[in-house]
C-alpha cells in the first residue's frame, strides 16, 4: 500500500491542530491519504505555549506525532 497517513496525540487532548495551513480539527486526529513530502503544522490550546512544526511524510508510511504542550506562565 503506498498511501500515507498522519495521525497527532497531544497531551492535554483537544488541541486546535492546523495542518498545511489549513483549519483541521481537533487532536486526537488521523489525516489520511497524505501526499509524500514535506508538511507544516501548528498546535494550539488556551493557557499553552503554540507550536509550529515541519516534518517530511514518506510514501507508504503512518507518521505518528506526539505533542506535549506546556502550560503558560
Amino acid at each position: 500500500d503506498k498511501s500515507s497517513s498522519v495521525s497527532f496525540e497531544t497531551y492535554p487532548e483537544n488541541a486546535f491542530i492546523s495542518f498545511d495551513d489549513q483549519e483541521v480539527t481537533f487532536s486526537p486526529l488521523t489525516i489520511e491519504e497524505v501526499v509524500p513530502g514535506d508538511h507544516h503544522f501548528s498546535v494550539n490550546l488556551p493557557s499553552y505555549e503554540a507550536q509550529d512544526h515541519s516534518f517530511l511524510v514518506l510514501e507508504g508510511y503512518e507518521t505518528k506525532i506526539t505533542i506535549n504542550l506546556a502550560k503558560n506562565i
